[in-house]
């Protein structure tokens, strides 16, 4: 499949002079790169679903657990709104 992709000119210039070095293509690379960032997600799934912040709590309460949900939702929503263009 074809798609396009937009990086820092300085990325690119990087990956392509060491996937050159190593006498790699960028498509090789590329997708080495994806499989092992989707691999390292994929692994890391559930340990990603509960915030690290959650941890400061040793025990929560129900009521903790509710408000910590609520908070979660509330980021997660906020993040959902921001334009990744936009910080450029």
């Amino acid at each position: 499949m074809k798609t396009t992709i937009e990086l820092p000119e300085q990325l690119f210039r990087r990956a392509k002079a060491a996937v050159a070095r190593r006498g790699m293509t960028l498509k090789q690379f590329f997708t080495r790169a994806a499989e092992q960032e989707l691999t390292r997600l994929e692994s890391n799934e559930e340990e990603a679903t509960t915030p690290s912040w959650h941890d400061l709590l040793e025990k929560p309460t129900p009521a903790e657990l509710k408000e910590l949900e609520q908070i979660d939702r509330t980021i997660k929503d906020e993040f959902s709104a921001i334009d990744a263009d936009g910080w450029k």
